[in-house]
């Protein structure tokens, strides 16, 4: 959003968009609590590889503020945009794909639902998803 014209085409894969979708859950309040902090290193930490609760905590409990503040910015795109989000993830929340469909600009959004897939797209589908990013380059300029 920073720098439009430096982006030819975007593909979002069951993307964190939605600001009233978005919450943090119960572990990210107690992962962001002092004691947590200060457990960091020990057995806590050792249930996670390396800072990966802590890591994912500090981009999750502002997240709902920075989409909110990024909202009124999708308008501004011109780019071809490809959201895809998988209607089994238990990580971003399926209505995800209304909410692009609703706020993304059109008429360059295509919004791709998968029925039987979760969150992990490129991991479970990487044909599926390279060809997505195939066709993506074949619609922008060089």
């Amino acid at each position: 959003m920073d720098h439009p014209d430096q982006v030819a085409g975007v593909l979002l894969l069951a993307p964190s968009i939605a600001p009233a979708l978005e919450h943090p859950r119960w572990f990210n309040h107690l992962a962001d609590t002092w004691l947590a902090r200060a457990l960091k290193g020990t057995w806590l930490q050792r249930q996670f590889a390396d800072d990966d609760l802590f890591n994912s905590n500090d981009e999750i409990m502002p997240l709902v503020a920075e989409l909110s503040a990024i909202e009124p910015h999708w308008q501004r795109l011109t780019m071809p945009l490809v959201v895809v989000q998988g209607m089994k993830d238990t990580l971003v929340n399926p209505r995800t794909a209304d909410y692009a469909e609703q706020t993304l600009p059109k008429p360059n959004t295509r919004v791709i639902r998968l029925p039987e897939h979760d969150h992990f797209l490129i991991w479970n589908d990487y044909p599926y998803c390279s060809a997505l990013i195939v066709e993506l380059l074949d619609q922008t300029p060089p």
